[in-house]
């Protein structure tokens, strides 16, 4: 799938940055690592209880990691890689869970190749996408993964 992107001013002739970005997320997808905690700490039952249900999680961890909030990461997996499949759909339950549950999520996008230690990296905003992004990301490549 390739995007068509707009040209608009100026520029035009010459790719944006972002245009470049654009078309070279369409093209191929990038190795990622996305990780994912509450914005805020919860003492959410029902999002403890999917935890442990969906991912596995003993419901103490679950809290654990839900007390914590942001630096509570309880769910960390590579995409694009042979188990993209299975990631996908824990990816979109989680995602349709805390929607359904008003829950707000904070997403991080990493390097599949550093070692996830559950700690957020300094510069969070550069590497946190919005739950819209990460369903954005997962629909664009559905197909290239069935």
């Amino acid at each position: 799938m390739t995007s068509n992107v707009m040209c608009k001013g100026s520029n035009c002739g010459a790719p944006s940055n972002r245009a470049v970005i654009t078309r070279r997320f369409f093209k191929e997808p990038a190795m990622s690592r996305i990780s994912i905690a509450t914005a805020t700490p919860t003492n959410s039952l029902a999002l403890v209880k999917f935890l442990h249900q969906r991912l596995g999680l003993s419901l103490s961890v679950a809290q654990g990691y839900l007390r914590r909030g942001a630096e509570g990461f309880f769910y960390s997996a590579r995409l694009f890689h042979n188990d993209h499949v299975e990631r996908e759909q824990e990816l979109r339950d989680i995602l349709a869970f805390c929607n359904e549950a008003q829950v707000p999520l904070l997403i991080v996008e990493t390097d599949p190749e550093l070692e996830w230690t559950g700690v957020a990296p300094v510069e969070i905003d550069m590497f946190s996408m919005s739950d819209e992004h990460l369903f954005n990301l997962l629909e664009a490549f559905e197909e290239d993964y069935q």
